[in-house]
């Protein structure tokens, strides 16, 4: 991210540095050079800006993208550690069979009792 940040910068100092070679070898007295580098700086700068908030936009979106995918996959083992419940023997299995086993051992209470 710090990179994106330099994006201005590099912009407009390659441009100047262009310019200002360019300028002095076709012969430009040096107040018109600095006032036309003047002027390409400051339009090279603002196109830096432009493209450093392009970059940073697609750095975010690629960012949220991310960390949405990591959330999936957290709450995703999350959810597959909760479904998994331990026996009674050090086993493990799915909290529905649990579930089921634990309804039928209450409906053999409940028939035992009422046999009595």
């Amino acid at each position: 991210m710090k990179k994106i940040n330099l994006i201005p910068a590099l912009i407009t100092l390659l441009a100047g540095a262009i310019t200002s070679v360019s300028l002095y070898l076709l012969g430009y007295d040096y107040i018109t050079m600095l006032l036309i580098l003047l002027a390409v700086l400051i339009v090279f700068y603002v196109i830096g800006v432009m493209v450093m908030r392009y970059f940073r936009g697609i750095y975010l979106r690629n960012k949220e993208i991310e960390d949405a995918k990591r959330l999936e996959e957290l709450m995703a083992k999350k959810k597959k550690k909760n479904k998994m419940v331990v026996t009674e023997d050090g086993g493990e299995e799915s909290e529905e069979n649990a579930d089921e086993e634990s309804e039928n051992e209450n409906q053999v209470e409940n028939s035992s009792e009422e046999n009595k």
